[in-house]
């Protein structure tokens, strides 16, 4: 699993999360690592932030669909962004959900991702 936030709470609240169900991830803060992890080893789920600096969340999802071993890696987004429906409809095209993080905690977004979980054992 790859979990791409530039918030360092974020990504440690995951990384505990996914520990705690028996998942190990790896986290990253910056839309070019996520792409050199990606280069390495192709993750079962992708769970990315929209709001990052040097490349946002819609063009590295965008990035990683043109890579051929990414095309059918589901990737969630996990946001504090209210998005507009335009937004909704972009990131959709690529991306199996969209979790806000505004739903507290990490209950909303292990509950989108318990399919792909379960598939990634």
């Amino acid at each position: 699993m790859l979990v791409v936030d530039d918030n360092p709470g974020a990504l440690r609240l995951m990384e505990a999360t996914l520990k705690q169900l028996g998942h190990s991830a790896t986290c990253v803060a910056r839309p070019s690592d996520a792409l050199a992890a990606i280069a390495e080893d192709v993750p079962a789920v992708v769970v990315l932030d929209v709001l990052m600096p040097e490349m946002d969340g819609f063009a590295l999802l965008e990035r990683m669909r043109e890579i051929p071993s990414m095309h059918d890696v589901p990737v969630i987004v996990w946001t504090v962004k209210d998005l507009t429906e335009a937004e909704r409809r972009r990131l959709l095209e690529g991306a199996q959900g969209i979790v806000p993080k505004s739903q507290g905690g990490t209950e909303a977004i292990v509950a989108a991702l318990m399919l792909y979980l379960t598939r990634a054992v």
